[in-house]
């Protein structure tokens, strides 16, 4: 299943201030929808100092459905929301497909573990 043509999904290393409150607020939708208090928390304070490896956002008509999100510890750990309104149209699966792309992309995304870097 290919994804639909009015869907916009990109990879990135960090959120821009716009895209922080379309994907705190889909968080909130799905946590509400579900009945969970998933700590999926995307402001850069709380990223700050953590391994973040990155970000996959799905869009369609403009409007965020999707969001991914790759931290470190340890291992990679993968956490996503898709709208409660997009399920079962493959958002999930996207926004995993990208990820595992970008990730597989020598440099792109895995570098080593802060506690393995060298000074600086």
């Amino acid at each position: 299943m290919g994804v639909p043509s009015d869907w916009r999904i990109v990879g990135r290393r960090s959120l821009n201030a716009d895209e922080i409150g379309p994907a705190s607020r889909l968080v909130d939708r799905r946590n509400r929808c579900e009945g969970l208090e998933l700590p999926l928390d995307v402001s850069p304070e709380s990223t700050a100092g953590r391994d973040v490896v990155g970000f996959v956002l799905a869009s369609a008509r403009d409007a965020l459905v999707g969001y991914l999100q790759l931290l470190r510890f340890g291992e990679v750990e993968v956490c996503l929301a898709v709208d409660p309104a997009h399920r079962r149209r493959g958002v999930g699966r996207a926004l995993l497909n990208v990820a595992r792309d970008e990730v597989a992309r020598p440099g792109r995304w895995l570098s080593p573990p802060r506690s393995e870097r060298g000074p600086g």
